[in-house]
């Protein structure tokens, strides 16, 4: 299944990415990353491939920042592709209770 994220204001295609379908997966960002780091990645490496800083990455680890800006959701699901973590089918901000929980 390919998936177009679109502009919110002029609804213009900014991208078309390819998503694995599997029955009800839904993961929240510090999953993503906790995914990410499973496979061996430190943060440093996670921010280096997806384009942005460490402390980024930790910021959405530690659910200090609930969900990146939409250019780096992509890399961050490019990277965790690459590295064999599976594309959720949906995944959500974490909420700021859970992310505290979670630490």
């Amino acid at each position: 299944m390919s998936m177009t994220l679109r502009d919110t204001d002029s609804g213009k295609p900014l991208a078309q990415i390819s998503v694995e379908r599997y029955p009800s997966r839904i993961m929240q960002w510090n999953e993503f990353i906790t995914a990410l780091s499973s496979k061996g990645m430190t943060q440093a490496q996670i921010a280096k491939e997806a384009g942005c800083v460490q402390s980024t990455v930790s910021d959405l680890a530690s659910g200090k920042a609930s969900e990146p800006r939409g250019s780096l959701a992509l890399a961050l699901l490019r990277v965790g592709r690459a590295h064999g973590v599976r594309t959720p089918e949906i995944i959500k901000p974490t909420p700021r209770s859970e992310a505290k929980e979670t630490q």
